[in-house]
């Protein structure tokens, strides 16, 4: 069986997993497969729909910053990272990828500090020793990155130099939009709610939350699935607040959530 093959197989299993116990946290394998397979964009939506349903497990934000690392949105890559660190101190595929981002920005000597940090949490890990060794002979690394450290710790000091809470977008606006393209309104809705709770002036939430009250009500059958969303991508986010939807008529509101979910496709490919 070949290395695609393999992975195909593995990628069923997980999935079949998941959907047994959404909250199994093999959705960081099934992530890192998908990675591998170079189908970022299903990694990206495997790594939220987790981080959603499991908010305290500091590998699914690793797994999480792993994809922006991979799609080259370096920010979020980092805020995912250091998200994973505020939840667990001692994650180290997290300093794993804050490590990677350093080193792509030239700063040698913080990105040795943190696998120094990491080494010493799991001194067995053959992937940071490979790390460390490809440090060692940049200008600027420091002369202790060439020694493994084996002693276990006592203390554990976080590498973020602040708290950071800036990863909280990725489980709010982000993974509604994914819910509601899926046709799970119900769990869009509640992510919307949450939003109004944290900004309760926020006037395009609480329009989005009456748009999908409105679209369930008046929806007598089950939530269609993400296949019958199939609108072309438009240039132009439309104005969601530029006229009231009329509760009496349901195609409306499909036409405008179309319009809608076609933009936020748009915004996504452009990412």
């Amino acid at each position: 069986m070949t290395d695609q093959a393999t992975l195909l197989t593995k990628i069923e299993e997980y999935k079949a997993t998941l959907g047994q116990d959404p909250k199994s946290t093999v959705f960081v394998q099934l992530c890192d497969a998908y990675l591998q397979l170079g189908q970022v964009d299903d990694a990206l939506e495997t790594a939220l729909k987790g981080t959603w349903e499991l908010p305290q497990f500091a590998d699914g934000y690793a797994a999480v910053g792993r994809v922006y690392y991979a799609r080259k949105v370096v920010g979020k890559a980092e805020a995912a990272f250091y998200k994973a660190l505020s939840v667990d101190q001692m994650c180290v595929p997290a300093y794993k990828g804050l490590a990677r981002i350093l080193k792509d920005q030239g700063d040698i000597q913080k990105a040795s500090d943190i696998l120094t940090k990491a080494i010493m949490l799991d001194p067995t890990d053959i992937s940071l020793q490979r790390m460390i060794e490809s440090l060692s002979s940049l200008p600027g690394a420091a002369q202790e990155v060439n020694q493994v450290v084996s002693a276990p710790i006592t203390h554990q000091e976080p590498v973020m130099d602040q708290t950071t809470d800036s990863m909280k977008p990725i489980t709010t606006a982000t993974i509604a939009d994914i819910y509601i393209e899926q046709g799970l309104y119900g769990k869009a809705l509640d992510v919307y709610k949450e939003l109004l709770s944290e900004n309760p002036q926020d006037v395009t939430v609480q329009q989005k939350i009456s748009e999908l009250q409105v679209l369930m009500n008046n929806s007598a059958a089950p939530s269609p699935p993400a296949t019958a969303f199939s609108v072309e991508p438009q240039a132009v986010v439309p104005d969601m607040n530029s006229a009231p939807l009329e509760t009496g008529s349901s195609n409306v509101v499909v036409d405008r959530l179309n319009d809608w979910l076609a933009a936020i496709q748009a915004r996504r490919n452009r990412v």
